[in-house]
């Protein structure tokens, strides 16, 4: 099965892309008021994700963002709150292939803590984590990933795939949990 997403031989970027693609890398993006990391984990995503929610405080608010739907359901925010280590785990593995294969929707799951600690798993295959980097950073590098120097470029042009044969599990993320729909908001997009 293809990753996430795939580029044209007369993209742009694609030297750049190749220099870490086949690698587990992270780069730290610092802002005024915060720092993230930019992490490409390769087919390792859900494994990452659960890996960085072990070092960060219970309870959890997690929002599957469906951004395009291949079986008529509704483009939207669902939201569940209250969701301990166990339950998100669980969620996370059973859903694990869909996830990480396919395009259709992004991943936010925040920690209760009050560092604003919050993972995004993107339609890019790339994980952004809000929180205490330095403790992420000690984590990835036992998880057997490097520092990289540059942001992470991508080719452009490149094509999002959303999988016909994974088309099985967005019904059955949908009836998962409780949850609560909202619009989507524009950052979404």
């Amino acid at each position: 099965m293809n990753r996430k997403f795939i580029f044209f031989s007369d993209s742009q970027f694609i030297e750049e892309f190749n220099d870490f693609a086949d690698r587990l890398v992270y780069f730290q993006q610092d802002y005024e008021k915060f720092s993230r990391l930019v992490i490409w984990p390769g087919d390792k995503a859900i494994f990452v994700i659960s890996e960085l929610l072990k070092i960060t405080k219970e309870k959890y608010e997690i929002f599957y963002i469906l951004r395009s739907s291949r079986c008529n359901n509704e483009e939207a925010r669902y939201k569940m709150e209250a969701v301990d280590l166990k339950t998100i785990t669980e969620f996370l593995e059973k859903f694990g292939t869909y996830f990480e294969y396919d395009s259709r929707h992004r991943i936010v799951i925040r920690s209760s803590d009050e560092r604003l600690t919050y993972f995004v798993f993107d339609e890019e295959n790339i994980i952004l984590a809000y929180g205490n980097v330095e403790e992420f950073k000690l984590l990835l590098n036992r998880l057997g990933f490097d520092e990289y120097n540059k942001p992470l470029m991508y080719p452009e042009p490149h094509m999002h795939l959303y999988q016909e044969e994974l088309d099985k599990y967005e019904d059955k993320v949908l009836s998962y949990f409780p949850w609560v729909k909202s619009k989507l908001m524009e950052v979404d997009r």
